[in-house]
């Protein structure tokens, strides 16, 4: 049997993605960090052994946000793709977006911000949309679109 791909999910209410934790963990490899920096920091360090990277846009604000990086603290989701961007690019590595925001809202902000177009790696879902048990159906079929 080939190993688990190895999935990164950034959130930082564990309790509120628990349930579609459990679900991805019977069939991927998957790593919690809670915080933006965190994320980004185990992205730069292990991004060759990353397959996907699920995450959250609202979260508190990384150590070295400056109100300049974004319109809100909210939105550290948006500053890691920023500040991730091209190191996701070059290594072909999708993004789920699994947010409580209004997924129209996130793909402008994508498309218009940073030319982040949702066919160009990265998908949106909004958590209450989307079951915990479905979930990794989602995934699969986000990794099967890059060839993963």
């Amino acid at each position: 049997m080939p190993d688990k791909l190895n999935g990164l999910f950034i959130d930082d209410v564990r309790r509120e993605v628990r349930l579609y934790l459990d679900y991805l963990d019977s069939i991927y490899q998957i790593e919690f960090k809670s915080t933006a920096d965190l994320g980004l920091k185990h992205l730069e360090d292990r991004y060759l052994e990353i397959d996907f990277v699920i995450l959250d846009i609202q979260m508190p604000k990384p150590k070295d946000f400056t109100l300049s990086d974004l319109d809100s603290e909210k939105e550290t989701g948006f500053w890691l793709l920023q500040r991730s961007r091209e190191l996701l690019e070059e290594n072909k590595i999708p993004v789920m977006i699994l947010t409580n925001c209004k997924s129209k809202f996130i793909e402008e902000t994508l498309a218009q911000d940073f030319a982040f177009n949702p066919p160009n790696l990265v998908r949106v879902r909004e958590k209450n949309r989307i079951s915990a048990k479905d979930f990794p159906k989602e995934i699969a079929a986000m990794l099967m679109e890059f060839g993963k």
